[in-house]
């Protein structure tokens, strides 16, 4: 016995470094955080996988994120939002860039507004170029075995770059560190599909877990035909009633809306349904881009922009 132990203890850690390691894995969505802040504040996922030229290209999600002026995109409209930036880049990159291209089983081509090059299933001490456009070399340093999640280890490779940034690979979890030049990007979780890890967004249940006699408020506005025609209002909502499934939720509602703009004030009693699918707006991922006048449930601005307003779309928050 103890020299099959031994044995399996020489050869494990060799075939662990052996196996194919995925900087992004197609089937997985990766949930990031900056150094500066304790919130998720990217998602990288692959929408789409083809394969043109006789390997496969990851296509990632596109991430919104504020334009510098509402003129850019839409200049009669900038009234509506009273001059404030608060449009959205229809196709901003993230810091993965937007395709992957696999170029063999250890090499991965990054490229959008930037480009670099991860070799993957590189040994120890072999320099490559990383980045031909500003003259960066890469260089894995350290092989080891260490914690990616709470109580989660794996085996990692941290890569060196020459510019003194590094990004960490995980054999089994992707990207777990990416240092670049403007901000760090750290692995807080990852959904593979059937199992979460780390740090995920709340989901359906989270955000629908209302009781009878709950009460809430806020204030909102909403818009009309003409671009000027809008009200602005307060809405308290008390559940009066929950009736949940497997994948559904139904409450009845006591509802009060009271119209800043107008001064008058509608008592009403009604029921809404939210359905635990894959389109529901709370069940979408971190800055990624999402029609909200698509969702039956969202009372807002909608119906004031053109039908092919692609700024429409709005980034959902953690």
């Amino acid at each position: 016995m103890k020299k099959i132990t031994l044995f399996l203890l020489f050869v494990l850690p060799m075939a662990i470094f052996a196996q194919n390691w995925k900087p992004v894995n197609p089937d997985y969505t990766y949930f990031y955080k900056n150094a500066s802040g304790g919130l998720i504040s990217n998602t990288v996922k692959v929408d789409s996988v083809t394969e043109p030229v006789g390997y496969p290209i990851f296509h990632l999600n596109t991430v919104a994120g504020l334009c510098d002026t509402c003129q850019e995109y839409l200049p009669t409209c900038t009234n509506i939002w009273l001059g404030y930036p608060v449009f959205f880049h229809r196709f901003a990159p993230n810091f993965l860039q937007k395709e992957v291209h696999q170029l063999n089983s250890g090499k991965y081509w990054f490229t959008d507004s930037a480009s670099f090059v991860i070799l993957s299933l590189s040994s120890l001490n072999q320099p490559w170029i990383y980045d031909t456009v500003n003259n960066i070399t890469a260089q894995m340093i350290n092989l080891a075995f260490a914690d990616v999640f709470p109580g989660v280890a794996d085996s990692t490779k941290t890569i060196a770059l020459s510019d003194g940034n590094e990004i960490v690979l995980s054999k089994n979890y992707g990207i777990t560190k990416f240092q670049g030049s403007e901000q760090d990007y750290f692995l807080a979780g990852l959904i593979t599909g059937t199992s979460g890890y780390g740090e995920t967004p709340p989901g359906f249940w989270d955000y629908f877990d209302f009781n009878v006699g709950d009460v809430f408020q806020h204030f909102g506005n909403a818009g009309s035909a003409g671009y000027q025609q809008y009200t602005f209002y307060t809405l308290k909502i008390k559940i009066t009633s929950k009736q949940q499934t497997e994948n559904t939720v139904k409450f009845g509602r006591h509802v009060i809306r009271k119209s800043h703009t107008y001064g008058t004030v509608n008592i009403s009693d009604d029921t809404v349904t939210y359905i635990n699918n894959a389109d529901n707006l709370v069940n979408q991922i971190p800055n990624n881009r999402f029609n909200i006048c698509d969702d039956p449930n969202f009372d807002g601005f909608c119906e004031i922009w053109p039908a092919d307003f692609y700024s429409k779309t709005l980034t959902i928050g953690i």
